[in-house]
């Protein structure tokens, strides 16, 4: 038994997402910032990035498709 339907679930990861998005945008000034630091600190934040910007999404877009 299923509390929330998998299209409510995915309308939610987006709409979060375009509110992190706007946060983001709106306390930095920027949505992608350019990493700076050794190798491993770069690796980190565009592992990081893969799972915001790809991963997140995809999985929204995916649950609904599922259902």
């Amino acid at each position: 038994m299923n509390l929330y339907d998998q299209r409510i679930l995915g309308i939610a990861i987006l709409c979060l997402l375009g509110i992190l998005v706007t946060v983001k945008r709106v306390s930095t000034g920027s949505i992608l910032d350019k990493p700076k630091g050794n190798l491993l600190v770069q690796l980190v934040n565009i592992f990081n990035l893969f799972f915001l910007l790809i991963v997140n999404p995809l999985a929204a877009i995916l649950l609904p498709a599922t259902n």
